[in-house]
């Protein structure tokens, strides 16, 4: 809430910058990283206090209020925010591309484009004469996989393959 606050006080510098007739130059992004750990006061406090019990559905509770009011906050201060979260497999019958998250639904249901990455590593290739390297040692980069899983403004289930090499960029 502060830096959503701090947001209208730059609103109201940009306007007072507008009617100078100079144009604002000042834009702010929200990045949470990560949405899934994030605590609570509750959290914060049981874990001072030595308490490790679970409350069962509080989480999911807390972090959809969390979004319900920087969802409502932002888009009055047209501030995008940009978030990052745990993602798990489903343990559903029949396998998905899709990954699920934590935090529960609401998660879902508030983003306007959710896009999941997934991530191998670019190995070179071991000779059988060879001495065998550490991983380290044979992994020259990363193979991203992209897919839009929701996408308010365009066609959804996109996807993307990205090399990301260490030594050439």
């Amino acid at each position: 809430q502060k830096v959503i606050d701090a947001n209208k006080k730059i609103d109201e510098y940009n306007k007072s910058v507008e009617e100078a007739d100079r144009k604002p130059n000042q834009k702010v992004m929200i990045i949470i990283d990560s949405l899934g750990n994030l605590l609570s006061k509750k959290e914060l406090t049981n874990s001072l206090d030595g308490n490790v019990a679970a409350d069962m559905g509080l989480r999911a509770k807390v972090m959809g209020t969390l979004l319900r009011v920087v969802t409502n906050l932002s888009a009055v201060a047209k501030a995008p925010v940009l978030f990052s979260n745990h993602t798990y497999e489903s343990m559903e019958m029949y396998p998905s591309l899709v990954k699920k998250q934590s935090g529960g639904a609401k998660v879902i249901y508030l983003a306007s484009v959710l896009l999941q990455m997934t991530m191998t590593l670019d190995k070179t290739k071991d000779n059988e004469g060879e001495e065998k390297s550490s991983l380290a040692n044979r992994t020259v980069g990363r193979n991203l996989h992209f897919l839009t899983t929701k996408n308010r403004f365009i066609v959804g289930e996109l996807e993307c393959d990205v090399k990301l090499n260490y030594r050439t960029g």
